[in-house]
């Protein structure tokens, strides 16, 4: 997964190749705490911890 981001402690990575890891979508990871949004729809797939 391609980190594309990092800037104050976040990090910002992208799964987006068709098939091997669907659907397309971005990691925001800060210390232990993971978000994760769809490409093409722009919704969050996970909820805050």
């Amino acid at each position: 997964m391609p980190e594309i981001s990092r800037f104050y402690g976040i990090i910002i990575k992208m799964f987006f190749k068709p098939k091997e890891h669907e659907p397309s979508h971005i990691h925001a990871n800060v210390e232990k705490l993971q978000i994760m949004w769809d490409t093409q729809n722009i919704y969050k797939l996970n909820p805050l911890e």
